[in-house]
């Protein structure tokens, strides 16, 4: 697991609708739906947190095996760097 820590792009805005977080990217004019895991990954991104961190909060939360944790966290984070929503 990294000990990086992720932060999210400026110039995003998230919002709940409809039980899921949306989040817009208003430079790229694209708009990205997160299901409820994506969703409290994301919001535990606050620049000062780790992945590993941010994995061990997720395992609690969901009461799922630490291991599952770190590799959904890990997954999501690249995603969202692929799609430049976090650095």
């Amino acid at each position: 697991m990294t000990t990086t820590v992720p932060h999210r792009r400026e110039a995003l805005l998230a919002r709940e609708v409809a039980g899921e977080v949306v989040v817009l990217d208003l430079e790229a004019r694209r708009m990205h739906t997160l299901n409820a895991t994506a969703a409290f990954i994301f919001e535990e991104i606050d620049g000062r947190r780790t992945a590993e961190e941010i994995a061990c909060s997720l395992a609690e939360a969901f009461d799922v095996d630490r291991c599952v944790a770190e590799r959904d966290t890990e997954g999501l984070l690249d995603r969202l760097r692929e799609l430049e929503i976090v650095l």
